[in-house]
Order: C-alpha cells, then structure tokens, then sequence
C-alpha cells in the first residue's frame, strides 16, 4: 500500500501556524542583524541606496512625513515602529546601534535625492575641517544674504 500525500509538493506545511507570534531576533548574528550594521559604512548605503535611522522621533517623523519604513526593528513588547517592524532582543539591538548609548527602535528606508533644487538656496557645510575655510565662506555669506545656512560640526 503506498501511501498519498495530502499536499502538493510547492504546499508544504510550515510548521507554524497563523496562531503563532513573529518569533523574536535574539542574536546580535541574525543575517538580518548583520546587514543592517553594514548600512552604518558609507560604501554599503552608497552601494544599496538605503540608511538607518535610528530612534523614536526620527521614526515617528518619517512616518509622519509619509515615508515608510523598508524593514524595521524595536525592542522585543515596546510596540514602537508599527506592525511592520520585527522584535528583537535589546542586547541584540544595542550591539548593532550605531548610538552609544543603543536604541529602541531602528528604521530602514530609501535614500532619496532630488534632481534639482527645489526652495530657497540652502548652504550646508559638512566635514569643514579647517576654521578658516569656514570663515572665509561666511565672508562671502553676504553675497548669498538670502541662503539659508546651517553648517554641521567641524571634524
């Protein structure tokens, strides 16, 4: 007597059912860890057009600008981030947090650029290592009196 199987061959049971609870990441080697701590190198965002955000207000305000998340984590029963986004251990989470003092909640999305400006002339200076070379471009400030600036930390 030979035995029929009761499913197709591409209908495999799982093993789960539709009862079951997202398991939970409780290791900081999990691939989906892993990956996510190679968006902190500049070479991995550049190459996948992605990047982390880290913490509640910047979730929350992605959200709130209409930007969803492509994968997102939170600390295992906070609830923060949606129902998209996976629990995970806080050791694990910490240990690929590129805050020092770790997170609740990380957020992946979709680097966007725009083509072309779009408002007001904005001026920012990123990595001004040199004092000087940021006193002479707020010399020359007053010819684009009407630029907004803003200038992040010196290096």
């Amino acid at each position: 007597m030979y035995l029929i199987p009761t499913h197709r061959r591409d209908e495999r049971p799982t093993g789960r059912t539709e009862l079951d609870k997202p398991m939970t990441i409780t290791s900081q080697h999990n691939p989906a860890l892993k990956q996510l701590r190679r968006l902190a190198r500049k070479h991995d965002r550049e190459r996948s057009g992605r990047f982390a955000a880290e913490g509640e207000d910047l979730i929350a305000a992605a959200e709130l600008a209409g930007r969803h998340a492509l994968a997102g984590y939170r600390v295992a029963g906070s609830g923060l981030g949606g129902g998209d986004f996976v629990d995970v251990e806080a050791s694990a989470l910490t240990a690929v947090s590129t805050l020092g003092s770790g997170t609740r909640v990380i957020g992946v999305y979709e680097q966007r650029w725009a083509t072309a400006p779009s408002g007001p002339l904005c001026v920012y200076l990123h990595g001004v290592g040199d004092p000087g070379t940021l006193a002479r471009c707020c010399a020359r400030r007053r010819r684009l009196a009407r630029a907004a600036w803003c200038s992040a930390r010196l290096r």
